[in-house]
């Protein structure tokens, strides 16, 4: 791997002279726009009168992306700049573009998209390959773009300028980097790569959003769920030739990117944590941005995600592009961020399979240093608003006081904040970001602060075992754990360990326990490095199963996509010919067989009849890569007996390391079975035939009921499990 030296990106903001999208989008004629650059195209009244027809081919119904993908050539044309005329090739931008035109009112064509490649390696704003975009297209792209640059961020930059084509009205459009090798080494980020492949189906390569693209070659939605290196070379050459890589670093690129995606894929091929490929702190900076504004939308997918690769330190860093959306965060009800920003947006019922960005909401430490760093921006949002970031005194809702100075990004947050004030003052379009971010930054305090520890705890003599629950997604630290009463005065050391827990060992070996005066024994000393967490379940949230379906010769688009609705088929991809990709989340055998049997359907693959073998293995790979902590278990064996220890004087307490605020945790009394319910498993089942209500019978204490095809709820309090339960 190349060194070019160590390029520092934990403070980069990354500008380029006049790039700047810091300030709303004035709105077309305005004052402030006369300022903007101004591009001229020439066009011909062939070369309009073709990009109107590609464009009535995506207007339906029925619409027709294939047959525009066939007829989107590039076209010869001349571009105006700064006094200068420049030689370009231009098509329209996209594979399948939805909302990339606007019509003026009352006039007869459109603006559209477009891509530009200026000839013989001129460049314009620094750039010789670039994208004009309606602003429709990407209406979230300011907001995203101010504070990926306020927090230090990679981003698909835009920037508005002007666009007259011929003698029609000036409109404004942003103006889109690729975020590529060249653009990098323009802006000097030179040992930064960004590898991509496009497929061509017609000859014409670029912007391509489905399978037949990859913009990151980093595992992401859309690929097997197992890494597969030998398919994924073959895919990584592509993109190495495409991306114009030089050939002596092929080798080395290869090894570091298979060893990443190995590693998210939780491949039992290999142990390293992902983390070894990332750099902490831009992760923290990174993610923020996505929590703050609530980032939906498929931009985090193979096609549109952008992950660049530093030569020098050998990391990885995801940046924001334009397919990045906006959304308001909704906590209630238990609900968690991890679970909406990894969404792919509204009418997706379990769409994260996301592996970079499942590995960041499951990764604890990484987690944490997120929520933190949320925190601290919270912090500033409420210094400029005179309260503090607890709450107290927090002002009503529908009137907050005004936000002073700050950031531009921040200062967006403020005026809306300012705004809320005035009904009729309603926030504009541009300041739509600061809007969501200052719902979302309402909803995350009262999330972060929400902590709400439960402990159960059993004792003997010479031990004590305390199950800790911490209902906490910040983390808690121990601040006091002491067991009242007379206990002597003589010293006592307690040995340590994680009883039962997914997580390795918090703490273990000797530990000093300080006894005092009065005889009370405090064990907080023994935790002090300790950690606990609630952690983010994924599983819940698994992805549909993945299944091909090849359809009969001559099935029409319409019917097709009724089928698709009715089974629940979703992420739908066209393999080859008649055979599509999907994800499927009801995978019960009624409804397979109904698939099957559906005269629509030549064959499937992925299941039979009754056969979900295929689905079983995926969901196998899915708990290899998800972790989700509730509770922990803790054993405390004393060096003496402390005949006198009772539950009742057991007080415990926590630090929120997140807010910094203390919570006490509230016990929960165990429940324990009566002695003469514990029977052996041939005693407790004879002669009946569902097994679940033989044991259910056996410990009726416990009040066992079944809430789901895969779920047993107890009653509340702490249980010993000495074996496994396998219910038919």
């Amino acid at each position: 791997m190349a060194a070019l030296g160590v390029v520092a990106v934990s403070a980069m903001v990354l500008a380029d002279g006049g790039l700047s999208g810091d300030v709303p989008d004035p709105p077309t004629g305005a004052p402030e726009a006369a300022d903007l650059p101004l591009v001229r195209l020439h066009l011909s009244g062939a070369d309009i009168a073709h990009f109107e027809e590609l464009h009535t081919l995506l207007d339906g119904p029925p619409r027709n992306p294939q047959r525009y993908r066939q007829e989107n050539t590039w076209r010869r044309a001349q571009l105006g700049y700064d006094g200068r005329l420049y030689d370009m090739r231009v098509r329209s931008h996209g594979r399948d573009p939805d909302e990339h035109s606007e019509r003026l009112t009352g006039w007869r064509y459109r603006f559209i998209s477009l891509s530009i490649k200026l000839e013989a390696g001129e460049r314009i704003l620094g750039l010789n390959r670039f994208k004009l975009i309606v602003r429709r297209a990407f209406p979230d792209a300011a907001p995203i773009m101010r504070m990926a640059r306020h927090v230090g961020a990679f981003v698909q930059d835009h920037r508005l300028v002007r666009v007259r084509i011929n003698n029609w009205p000036e409109h404004l459009v942003y103006f889109s980097n690729a975020l590529d090798n060249r653009y990098l080494e323009s802006i000097g980020f030179a040992p930064f790569r960004r590898i991509s492949y496009d497929y061509p189906e017609t000859g014409n390569s670029d912007d391509l959003d489905d399978r037949t693209s990859d913009h990151s070659l980093i595992y992401t939605d859309g690929q097997p769920l197992e890494f597969e290196p030998e398919a994924f070379r073959r895919r990584f050459e592509l993109a190495l030739v495409q991306s114009e890589i030089p050939e002596s670093e092929w080798e080395p690129l290869f090894e570091r990117y298979a060893a990443f995606n190995a590693a998210l894929s939780g491949s039992a091929a290999t142990d390293t944590d992902p983390m070894e490929f990332l750099d902490p702190g831009y992760m923290q900076r990174y993610e923020t941005v996505r929590y703050v504004l609530g980032l939906t939308g498929h931009g985090s997918l193979f096609g549109n995600l952008r992950v660049l690769f530093n030569t020098a330190n050998g990391k990885f860093y995801p940046a924001f592009n334009r397919d990045n959306e906006l959304a308001e965060l909704d906590l209630s009800g238990g609900r968690i961020p991890e679970h909406q920003i990894n969404n792919l947006g509204p009418g997706f019922a379990n769409p994260h399979a996301l592996p970079l960005f499942r590995y960041a909401a499951t990764s604890d430490p990484l987690r944490q240093r997120v929520y933190r760093e949320i925190y601290r921006f919270i912090e500033r949002i409420a210094a400029g608003d005179g309260r503090p970031a607890g709450g107290a005194g927090r002002p009503e809702a529908g009137c907050r006081r005004p936000f002073v100075g700050g950031s531009p990004f921040v200062g967006d947050v403020r005026k809306v904040s300012a705004a809320a004030c005035t009904a009729a003052n309603a926030p504009s379009r541009d300041l739509v970001g600061g809007s969501v971010a200052l719902s979302n930054v309402e909803s995350l305090r009262s999330w972060l602060e929400a902590s709400a520890p439960e402990f159960s705890a059993r004792v003997a003599p010479e031990r004590l075992t305390l199950t800790i629950r911490p209902n906490s997604m910040s983390s808690l630290r121990v601040q006091t754990l002491t067991i009242g009463g007379d206990h002597g005065h003589g010293p006592v050391r307690v040995d340590v360990t994680e009883g039962i827990g997914p997580r390795k060992s918090l703490v273990v070996g000797a530990h000093p326990a300080a006894v005092g005066a009065d005889g009370t024994v405090d064990l907080g000393g023994a935790l002090v490095d300790a950690r606990f967490v609630t952690g983010v379940d994924l599983m819940a949230a698994a992805p549909p199963l993945r299944v091909n379906i090849r359809w009969i010769a001559g099935l029409e688009e319409a019917h097709r996509q009724r089928l698709e609705q009715r089974y629940g088929l979703l992420y739908a991809t066209r393999e080859s010919g008649q055979t599509w990709q999907y994800r499927i989340a009801d995978t019960s055998p009624e409804l397979l067989a109904e698939i099957i049997e559906d005269d629509a359907v030549e064959d499937t693959h992925g299941f039979d009849r009754g056969d979900v073998s295929l689905a079983e293995k995926e969901r196998d790979l899915w708990r290899r890569q998800t972790r989700a902590p509730h509770f922990y278990e803790l054993v405390f064996t004393f060096s003496r007996p402390l005949p006198r220890l009772q539950v009742e004087s057991i007080a415990l307490s926590f630090v929120n390391t997140v807010t910094g605020q203390e919570v006490a945790a509230r016990r929960v009394p165990t429940v324990e079975a009566p002695a003469d319910e514990v029977l052996s498993p041939a005693s407790a089942f004879a002669g009946r035939t569902d097994l679940f209500e033989g044991w259910a019978a056996s410990y009726a204490s416990l009040n066992p009921r079944r809430t789901g095809p895969r779920e047993i709820t107890l009653a509340q309090g702490a249980h010993d499990l000495q074996g496994d339960l396998v219910f038919p």
